[in-house]
């Protein structure tokens, strides 16, 4: 899985499972993203730093950004309220999924191509 790909499925598949590297990729975009507008806004020094447009950015992609996390804590058979304990979350999200069905769904796809389909 690439980049792109893992960009496309955090804004589509807001219901299905989140592999290892969907979940990390969309949470690297997110950062890069938000960060980089932020820099670049306060380089041009017209909002005084962390301004107007890089909040609007962060704010859109939040519930993406949470639906991909929670996807991820129930790949790994995990409650989405783990994400509120970020560094556990952080955890749990390295984890390798549960090759079985567990009780938020059906066995994730293992057939995916790319580092960390589980």
């Amino acid at each position: 899985m690439f980049i792109v790909e893992a960009i496309t499925r955090g804004l589509s598949r807001y219901f299905k499972y989140a592999s290892r590297a969907e979940y990390w990729y969309w949470l690297a975009f997110y950062l890069v993203l938000v960060l980089g507008v932020a820099l670049i806004e306060d380089a041009l020094s017209t909002t005084g730093g962390f301004g107007g447009l890089a909040h609007i950015i962060a704010f859109v992609l939040l519930s993406p950004t949470v639906a991909v996390s929670v996807r991820r804590m129930h790949d790994i058979g995990r409650s989405g309220w783990c994400v509120l304990a970020p560094l556990y979350g952080y955890y749990l999200a390295a984890q390798l999924s549960q090759p079985v069905t567990n009780i938020y769904g059906a066995e994730p796809g293992q057939n995916e191509a790319g580092w960390g389909a589980r």
